[in-house]
């Protein structure tokens, strides 16, 4: 009896092996089928925030048609958080948009109001980590709006090479400046210019000062 016993036992403890490995095996081919070039840019200095690592839910959002009353259509499609791929954590942003021709708004924005820091006083940049997998050069906008006007202020435009994966990319707000930077409202990254439609991922969402 008490053979067969340790004969049971030692068969269950190598079917957890096997079942352990087949799941480590399993998890390893799928990071590995991310196969991209990987840019690292230089962080700007100053001090860090960290406003969105994805890992305690998701508070972003897409426009899509939910402001067309003020003005042309916008092109973003779903935002939803995946361990597909991270930078910050095990968890990011994947955001989804339509194909955007030359008789559209051109502009797929994502977007939150929950900041865990309204006050933008002396933010310079707001920095990302994005993944591009697409076989086409994306172009991103970042833009804040504050709760007191209700104003908005923009960056310049970035460029994401396809099938990329860049670190640190960084929206410049110096030169434009933010309005009334006491009281920040909503923060948007938008995809901009003609483009077929595709996916991307976003993670370690920072600002700084």
């Amino acid at each position: 009896m008490k053979k067969s016993l340790l004969i049971f036992t030692a068969l269950c403890t190598s079917f957890l092996l096997l079942g352990t490995s087949a799941f480590a095996a399993k998890k390893s081919k799928k990071k590995s089928k991310i196969k991209a070039q990987v840019v690292t840019n230089e962080l700007p200095s100053g001090d860090v925030v960290l406003l969105d690592g994805f890992e305690e839910g998701n508070f972003w959002l897409s426009v899509g048609d939910a402001w067309d009353q003020w003005g042309s259509h916008n092109l973003s499609l779903d935002a939803e958080t995946t361990e597909d791929w991270a930078t910050e954590g095990t968890t990011s942003a994947k955001w989804t948009f339509d194909i955007a021709t030359a008789e559209t708004s051109k502009q797929a924005s994502f977007y939150t109001n929950s900041l865990i820091e309204t006050d933008w006083t002396d933010v310079k940049y707001l920095v990302v980590d994005v993944y591009n997998p697409n076989d086409f050069t994306m172009y991103l906008k970042g833009n804040v709006q504050d709760g007191i006007a209700w104003a908005w202020s923009s960056t310049d435009v970035v460029e994401i090479p396809a099938g990329s994966i860049v670190h640190n990319v960084a929206f410049d707000f110096t030169k434009n400046g933010i309005s009334d930077a006491e009281q920040i409202a909503c923060c948007i990254i938008d995809v901009c210019d003609e483009n077929p439609g595709g996916s991307f991922y976003v993670d370690n969402v920072r600002i700084i000062r």
